[in-house]
């Protein structure tokens, strides 16, 4: 399936690139967010295809930015690296590291009962519905310790592209991190919603993926010194999940993105597990108020979008720096069955961490190969002669790009077994 431009003047009068330039955007969402790690191998594979076959990359990605576990993922796939496989890989390798495994290389007492830990947490999680909820406040030694498992987990995924806790990123593509400054010192609305690096010249440190990570009901605040003061960060699920504007702001006409493609983790859509028309029992407000919150910032930067190519009908004054951006939802949708709430979303399972991996992988090989991520979609109804389209190409099937995962361990999650 080939998509032609639908208006050549269009294209050029909004500034649209031959080749489109991309940002890509990975919403937060915990243990979920390995469904993001499929996603973005899968591009990332698929690119290396391309390159291999002397073929043409059908975009070029400028920009990437995450939230929480979509931060995480998203700076394993921007880490520098020799090729586009490499960075798929660090992903995938990131998420097995972080599966609840029976063996550790450094086993610590903390972490010896991993698995048994992880099915309790999801069993004590199931008894919302009928025991009051007690918030504890978080434990600062559990906190340190996650905290430093998670670190060890990172740099060994990264490997040689971080250095002393600084990561070096891919040549030519900004990364963006949401987090929240919980103090906020500087006592207006919108500083208390920061995304990292500050600058365009500062690099991405690990303590700033931990603090886009902080859950309050797990983890201290993250503690980061900025201009000589200490300030204290969340998770960025309270401020942007994930950040989009900062693909725009202060950029050229000629820098902002032409394509954006979101990868959602938290449904959009209401659906009840046992047929009720909204949540009624206390599990199902809980994690149906998690995926409101999780989609606030979204739904209020994409209607940003939404706005700037609505008024390319008719343009006012003003608006010669804008351009119209054709955006694509890549939705976590159903996983055989299991339910995905908000207690599923601390789960490390590694037969449920695999599953969203494959899920990924394959969602996004769908959507690219209908041509959804290349052309206008529903939210550019009757304003399509004001967008751009481009040329959809032959996408790898997700069985074909296996070749390029040389570790066993990930060639067995991507094929669904045993290498």
């Amino acid at each position: 399936m080939v998509n032609k431009p639908e208006n050549n003047t269009a294209q050029r009068d909004g500034g649209c690139s031959a080749v489109p330039k991309l940002a890509i955007a990975c919403q937060g969402g915990g243990a979920h967010t390995a469904f993001t790690a499929g996603v973005l191998a899968y591009f990332f594979l698929a690119f290396q295809h391309f390159k291999a076959s002397n073929q043409p990359l059908p975009v070029e990605l400028t920009a990437i930015s995450g939230t929480s576990g979509g931060a995480i993922t998203a700076a394993m796939a921007w880490s520098e690296a020799d090729s586009w496989a490499l960075g798929a890989r660090r992903v995938l390798h990131f998420w097995h590291l972080n599966k609840a495994l029976p063996t550790l290389e450094n086993p610590h007492p903390f972490w010896w009962f991993e698995q048994s830990l992880n099915s309790w947490a999801q069993w004590a999680a199931s008894l919302g519905n009928v025991l009051p909820k007690t918030q504890l406040p978080s434990n600062p030694e559990i906190s340190r310790q996650i905290k430093q498992r998670m670190v060890a987990d990172m740099e060994t995924a990264f490997g040689p592209a971080c250095q002393g806790g600084a990561i070096n990123g891919r040549n030519g593509m900004r990364i963006h991190v949401g987090a929240c400054d919980i103090v906020n010192p500087a006592a207006r609305p919108d500083t208390a919603f920061t995304a990292f690096p500050a600058s365009a010249h500062a690099p991405l440190e690990i303590a700033q993926l931990l603090a886009s990570a902080a859950i309050p009901e797990i983890f201290t605040p993250e503690e980061i010194s900025i201009g000589g003061n200490p300030h204290f960060f969340w998770d960025g699920l309270f401020s942007q999940n994930p950040p989009i504007n900062d693909f725009f702001n202060g950029r050229s006409k000629a820098e902002k993105p032409d394509l954006l493609w979101v990868i959602q983790i938290n449904p959009s859509v209401y659906e009840s597990s046992r047929g009720e028309a909204y949540p009624t029992l206390p599990l199902e407000v809980e994690d149906r108020r998690n995926e409101l919150i999780g989609n606030l910032s979204l739904g209020h930067e994409l209607n940003t979008i939404e706005t700037i190519n609505a008024l390319y009908a008719e343009p006012p004054v003003g608006l010669n720096g804008k351009k119209p951006v054709t955006y694509c939802i890549i939705p976590l949708g159903r996983l055989n069955g299991i339910p995905l709430d908000y207690a599923s979303k601390m789960n490390r399972d590694p037969d449920f961490i695999d599953a969203l991996i494959r899920l990924g992988a394959s969602t996004a090989y769908d959507l690219a190969k209908s041509g959804a991520l290349l052309r206008p979609d529903s939210h550019l109804t009757g304003k399509r002669q004001h967008a751009c389209s481009w040329s959809n190409p032959s996408w790898p099937s997700p069985g074909s790009l296996v070749k390029y995962l040389i570790e066993p361990e990930l060639r067995g999650i991507w094929q669904g077994g045993d290498a």
